[in-house]
């Protein structure tokens, strides 16, 4: 039975069966055991399961056939960050894998420029926090992050300092009630900011990916915008599109 510790109990199932498949005890191309062998063995939830399963997919480790199981696809990339998603409790969920390292916030009144960037309208009040976000497993610096909050949420900064290895989406529902119903994301090319250089030990003037994401609750109200700096070398992003017409 998974005990649990800091991290929900389906992040460590994940972590446990990316080992299994490191060590070749489920060699590639092989199934992974089903769900209900898996809830015997770990003493575990079937939404627990199939969460951890869902990491393992998200990792490039594996692959879900209809109606034959989910199929071993690699031993996992420890040398970068892949995001692979398709719907927004996908993209809340990606982070999963990584926790929080705060470094600096600051209160603010948006300019122009930055109220464009932000997705708001200027002159409103925002805290910019800075954080990294490294790799559970490895400790890995992955992104560097300039979050804007919303004043009337400013007590989500406290709760991120407290809880580093939670989602900040899982932390707004706890701390506020308050659900993200959508996402905007961009993301471009753009040179690494000298901050984000030298926390991410990368040379000054590189050009890394920009992931910009806004996070709307109730009534589409912006809540808040991470913007996220990657090494280049250190990002990939993958999606499956399916045709509606």
């Amino acid at each position: 039975m998974i005990r649990r510790k800091n991290n929900p109990k389906y992040l460590q199932l994940a972590k446990t069966l990316a080992k299994r498949i490191a060590s070749d005890d489920y060699p590639i191309g092989t199934l992974l055991p089903t769900e209900t062998v898996l809830m015997d063995e770990f003493g575990l939830s079937r939404q627990t399961v199939r969460q951890a399963i869902g990491l393992l997919k998200e990792w490039g480790m594996a692959s879900t056939r209809h109606g034959s199981g989910s199929a071993v696809l690699s031993k996992g990339n420890d040398d970068g960050y892949i995001q692979k998603f398709g719907t927004l409790a996908e993209l809340l969920q990606h982070d999963a894998q990584t926790q929080i390292q705060y470094r600096e916030s600051e209160k603010i009144v948006v300019d122009q420029e930055l109220a464009d960037l932000i997705g708001c309208a200027p002159n409103q009040t925002f805290w910019r926090l800075t954080v990294l976000r490294r790799l559970k497993e490895t400790g890995m610096a992955t992104s560097y992050v300039d979050l804007y909050i919303r004043d009337s949420h400013r007590q989500i900064i406290d709760l991120i300092g407290n809880s580093p290895n939670q989602m900040i989406h899982t932390l707004l529902e706890e701390g506020y009630g308050e659900r993200i119903t959508r996402i905007d994301q961009e993301i471009t090319a753009a040179l690494m900011p000298d901050g984000a250089a030298d926390a991410l030990n990368v040379a000054k003037g590189q050009v890394g990916m920009r992931a910009i994401r806004r996070y709307f609750g109730s009534h589409n109200r912006l809540i808040w915008t991470g913007v996220n700096y990657h090494p280049a070398d250190r990002f990939t992003y993958k999606a499956s599109l399916l045709r509606d017409i």
